[in-house]
């Protein structure tokens, strides 16, 4: 209870103004962001230092596919909502969030995200752990079940760099920390890398539809590990509307050229490297700000696709 009146108290961000004597870190995050700006598209925020509660959802849907065996799996991650912090000083954060039922000790499964972020103007980065274990089977076989499952959990790790070709007029931060403000209608195209991790674990005793009817193809995989090194190249632009409001939307496709998938089919262990990848990654972001204050909602979508001849999977 302590946990959620601290965050309501803080659910409107608090912006703390800069000194007028520089801190010797300052200093070094100014030298490592030094770029010339377009002060009339683009400029630093006096409040560098912030403190904001946030509140999310995240829905996970993972496909998965036997074409040998003919077999397929749709698990779906239901909604969880998830209460935390994030403290932000000129671009560099840190967030922590956790399931709201388990908050009040009702929850019995663990639903949690962490996050780190770097963000500069030219370039930089975050990166996000979070873990599911309220699953559901979407389809079996492609016959719709949408049954609740028990014995199902995921754990992913998404890490991502970037870098802006426009970084005079297009300020990233604007919409992600707001270190900057943009004042003026700009965009730009965008570079990087990004990493993507799933581990999936199943308990195939657990997983039933009811108590009589034990699921017959869910032996198939009790285990699967994947990870992806990805290129990204996409565009991102930002939408003043007027003094506080602005719109922010990036698209990121992208191509893995370094990928491993590991997976245990009934007592025998895949493993297979380097396949044909797809992701993509898009950010939707509305902003209100004024002077101090600010709030904002942004939806985040990663979608990964891979593709070998015992096994495919999306997940989204």
């Amino acid at each position: 209870k302590k946990f959620i009146l601290l965050l309501f108290s803080i659910f409107i961000t608090i912006n703390i103004p800069a000194q007028d004597k520089k801190s010797a870190f300052s200093n070094i995050l100014d030298r490592l962001s030094k770029t010339k700006a377009d002060t009339s598209y683009v400029s630093c925020s006096t409040y560098p230092f912030s403190v904001k509660a946030r509140i999310t959802t995240m829905i996970n849907s993972s496909q998965l596919n036997w074409p040998e065996t003919k077999n397929s799996l749709s698990l779906l991650a239901q909604p969880t909502f998830k209460i935390g912090f994030h403290v932000s000083y000129r671009g560099i954060g840190f967030g922590f969030q956790k399931d709201v039922i388990e908050l009040f000790g009702k929850g019995k499964n663990s639903n949690i995200e962490i996050s780190a972020n770097a963000y500069g103007r030219k370039f930089g980065g975050d990166i996000s752990y979070s873990t599911s274990s309220n699953y559901s089977i979407n389809k079996l076989n492609g016959v719709l079940c949408n049954k609740d499952v028990e014995g199902v959990e995921s754990k992913r790790i998404y890490a991502n760099m970037y870098y802006v070709f426009n970084n005079k007029k297009f300020s990233y931060p604007a919409a992600l920390t707001q270190s900057y403000i943009q004042k003026r209608n700009s965009g730009s195209v965008i570079a990087g890398l990004s990493v993507f991790y799933n581990s999936l674990e199943t308990t195939p005793t657990e997983l039933s539809l009811t108590t009589n009817n034990i699921i017959p193809a869910i032996d198939i995989m009790q285990h699967s590990q994947y990870y992806s090194l990805n290129l990204n190249v996409g565009y991102a632009y930002n939408w003043v509307l007027n003094r506080q409001w602005m719109i922010h939307c990036t698209a990121l496709p992208s191509f893995s050229f370094i990928n491993e998938l590991k997976y245990k089919l009934q007592d025998c262990t895949q493993h297979k490297r380097n396949s044909f990848n797809f992701a993509g990654i898009a950010r939707l972001g509305v902003l209100w700000n004024y002077k101090r204050y600010y709030a904002g909602f942004t939806a985040l979508t990663y979608v990964f696709e891979t593709k070998y001849n015992s096994m495919s999977m999306i997940d989204m």
